[in-house]
């Protein structure tokens, strides 16, 4: 059987390398693939969750708002993922997500998130340890906020 692109794409993201090709071959089935362009947004604060992207390309810039001013809180480059913490916590999105340079992805909406995780239990450790230092970095873009303005 010959491997699709897709399945190639999904070796180089770190939560997916060990599965085997088959495996990936299914995760690629549940999802839509997407080229975004630079400017586009991916989401914006306050959206309900409805997505988790896996980013093979490209970079997207993910900022928050704090009093009138947005505030910069991470970037996500090639072969990573988002969107996991708001589905796995039935949470509104706290960020505003941006195209900085093209991307490919892979999206899957809740039901084929889910699926995914029913099937692969064994990501979910890597998608908890990841919710952990993302929501730490949103904490931190805050807590850096306030001290300047008291400044």
């Amino acid at each position: 059987m010959e491997k699709t692109p897709l399945v190639e794409a999904l070796r180089t993201v770190p939560l997916f390398a060990d599965l085997p090709d088959a495996e990936r071959e299914w995760l690629a089935a549940q999802g839509q693939e997407k080229w975004m362009d630079v400017g586009e947004y991916i989401s914006h604060r306050g959206d309900p969750p409805s997505k988790f992207g896996i980013q093979f390309s490209g970079r997207s810039d993910w900022t928050t708002t704090i009093g009138a001013e947005e505030v910069y809180v991470l970037s996500h480059e090639a072969n990573t993922f988002w969107g996991h913490e708001l589905l796995l916590l039935d949470k509104p999105c706290p960020v505003t997500g941006r195209v900085t340079e093209p991307i490919h992805l892979l999206e899957l909406d809740p039901d084929a998130f889910w699926r995914t995780l029913a099937r692969f239990p064994m990501i979910l450790r890597g998608l908890v340890t990841t919710l952990a230092d993302r929501f730490g970095n949103l904490s931190d873009a805050n807590q850096q906020h306030a001290k300047l303005m008291s400044l």
